[in-house]
């Protein structure tokens, strides 16, 4: 078989999902590991190298994201390595339906199952059980509950008992710009709730806390999590309306060839998974997309098949449909381009 096969060509792309799924969910697990073994970690202490609860719940937590990921990588895959056949598209279909009606599903029923025997329970009692080392200047900031302004002020802990119950020194700025008037007392007996942070201690959070936009990609693929998490187990309509969802991403492999330039095909790939996914979440939370989602709901009440979010459905049924519609127009033409190709080069 040559380079260009479509055999080759779809087994390789088989390999190539099973590799970008399992990597992929480990570097994300193992990173989600991490970062929430530093959030108990406190100055002073030793830390925990490895956790395989916390591993375990970030396989869980990330491979539905991996796996509704997989369809851009695998049309990366397709869209460097044309072919006249078929057979690459065909694969790539199972696959991704694969992922979106098999392993996530069973994803999901493992997660709950584990979930049973390592509540989140677990990890409120691991926060309660922290004792924040003595002998540390830790900045500290609340708002202001009358004028609203972020307030800072420096704790130091003399000595802290069980319980976290703490004496020591406290220097109060006002405001965190420091324009408030400051003022500098000692304190004893105060009790220290570290379970209401994410951080148990903010010299470590003062360094590991994600930059703004790291927060915001992280915050949108858990609001996806969560909003998969919640459809899958509202019941069989509302999951079996979610995946119109997965219709819409499939069918963004019609963009694959949009253009004799892979970079605006690349472009045009990312463009459509991400706005796609973004439409869904706008439509399923109270964003700024609520009045256009509560008409469009109410005008589709009427429909004999009663979903809570008619409006995602039609959305993604109506992008399925015409992304699917160019693509098959622009396949054939670009079918006919390749094939033509390799007629040339095998004279």
């Amino acid at each position: 078989m040559n380079r260009k096969s479509p055999a080759r060509n779809a087994f390789n792309l088989f390999i190539y999902f099973c590799v970008i799924v399992v990597a992929f969910t480990l570097i994300c697990a193992a990173v989600f590991t991490v970062y929430k073994l530093c959030s108990r970690l406190v100055s002073g202490h030793a830390s925990v190298v490895f956790d395989p609860v916390l591993f375990a719940r970030g396989i869980f937590l990330f491979a539905p994201i991996v796996l509704i990921a997989s369809g851009s990588f695998m049309l990366f895959y397709l869209m460097r390595h044309s072919t006249s056949s078929w057979l690459p598209l065909i694969i790539y279909i199972i696959l991704y339906g694969t992922s979106w009606f098999i392993l996530i599903p069973m994803d999901l029923t493992m997660e709950k199952q584990f979930s049973a025997k390592h509540t989140l329970l677990e990890d409120y009692n691991a926060k309660r059980s922290i004792v924040l080392s003595s002998g540390y200047f830790r900045d500290l900031y609340h708002q202001n509950d009358v004028n609203k302004q972020e307030e800072k002020s420096v704790w130091y802990y003399s000595s802290v008992e069980k319980g976290n119950v703490a004496n020591g020194l406290c220097i109060d700025f006002g405001t965190a710009s420091g324009k408030g008037s400051g003022s500098v007392y000692t304190f004893s007996n105060a009790t220290l709730d570290l379970t209401q942070n994410e951080f148990s201690d903010p010299l470590i959070e003062k360094n590991v806390k994600m930059n703004p936009f790291v927060e915001y990609v992280v915050n949108f693929l858990r609001l996806t999590s969560i909003i998969l998490r919640k459809c899958f187990f509202a019941g069989t309509l509302a999951w079996y309306a979610y995946l119109s969802m997965a219709l819409a991403l499939l069918s963004v492999a019609g963009v694959r060839h949009i253009s004799k330039w892979r970079l605006v095909n690349f472009i045009a790939i990312s463009f459509f998974s991400i706005a796609i996914v973004v439409v869904n979440n706008l439509i399923y939370t109270d964003s700024i997309m609520k009045p256009v989602t509560s008409f469009m709901n109410d005008l589709l009440s009427a429909v004999p098949v009663k979903t809570s979010n008619p409006f995602a459905v039609l959305f993604n049924l109506l992008t399925f449909a015409i992304l699917t519609v160019a693509g098959i127009i622009r396949d054939i033409k670009h079918r006919i381009e390749v094939a033509e190709e390799e007629i040339i080069e095998d004279l």
